[in-house]
């Protein structure tokens, strides 16, 4: 559920960022030698990335959307990512709202 406000959805990304900051943390922490990691660890282990991963994805949605708002263009946030404009756009854009 994504926030009406857009800079609402800037809070509840930060909020995600310590969250997920704090999560890795305690998987790393916990990890102990290779050979002595169970199955069900792993899989327990996986789970957790997969939805650290999910929060990352939200909270990079969420700040993309703001930097839209506050005038960057395609072309800056790719450079910020890495990505190339149309990969940037393709990743974060809403079709139906934002062109450029």
């Amino acid at each position: 559920m994504e926030p009406d406000n857009p800079e609402m959805g800037l809070l509840a990304a930060a909020v995600s960022t310590q969250e997920v900051s704090r999560r890795t943390a305690a998987i790393s922490k916990s990890l102990p030698g290779q050979d002595a990691i169970g199955e069900y660890d792993l899989a327990a282990m996986v789970t957790d990335l997969e939805q650290v991963g999910q929060q990352c994805r939200q909270a990079s949605g969420a700040i993309v959307a703001v930097l839209r708002l506050r005038g960057k263009t395609w072309q800056e946030i790719g450079e910020l990512l890495g990505l190339a404009r149309q990969g940037a756009q393709q990743r974060y854009s809403q079709p139906e709202t934002d062109t450029e």
